[in-house]
């Protein structure tokens, strides 16, 4: 399986679980990329060769973080 984790980390700790994540599926046999969404601030052009798109965030409130709610917003459709 082909996965990528789109990252928001404001401490440090949801990145350390997000490498801990994809570590774990490298160990299974899956590929993982990483973005930190504060360094890439555009999602991939390939996004639909993936086989996983996940997201990692603290929440604020009971929701994302605005940064990742800007970037969620600016991706590409899916349809």
């Amino acid at each position: 399986m082909k996965c990528i984790l789109f990252v928001h980390s404001t401490t440090g700790n949801t990145r350390l679980l997000a490498r801990f994540a994809a570590n774990r599926l490298k160990q299974g046999g899956h590929t993982c990329k990483l973005v930190d969404i504060v360094r890439h601030r555009e999602a991939p052009a390939d996004l639909l060769s993936y086989d996983f798109v996940g997201f990692a965030c603290p929440t604020m409130y009971w929701r994302p973080t605005l940064a990742m709610e800007r970037f969620v917003a600016r991706m590409p459709s899916a349809g």
